[in-house]
């Protein structure tokens, strides 16, 4: 699907059954290596999201609607 629409962003979950986020970045990014991967997850706060040490491109499931806009506006640079 993504060679066919060529995204600008892709949001994906961390957790899932068959095949992790990590994973499915990895496949993706092997067709589009500058494509922006944000991840959405349960795993971690907002608060822990936001901290520095964390890779700036995860994003709580708790996060305020505004917060997750933003984040993916940076991304896409709107």
């Amino acid at each position: 699907m993504a060679q066919a629409k060529q995204p600008h962003l892709v949001l994906c979950d961390l957790n899932m059954p068959a095949m992790d986020g990590t994973e499915v970045a990895a496949a993706l990014r092997s067709h589009f290596p500058n494509l922006p991967v944000v991840f959405l997850t349960g795993l971690v706060t907002p608060t822990e999201a936001r901290d520095p040490a964390r890779a700036e491109r995860i994003i709580s499931k708790g996060a305020p609607v505004h917060e997750i806009l933003h984040r993916i506006q940076s991304l896409i640079g709107k």
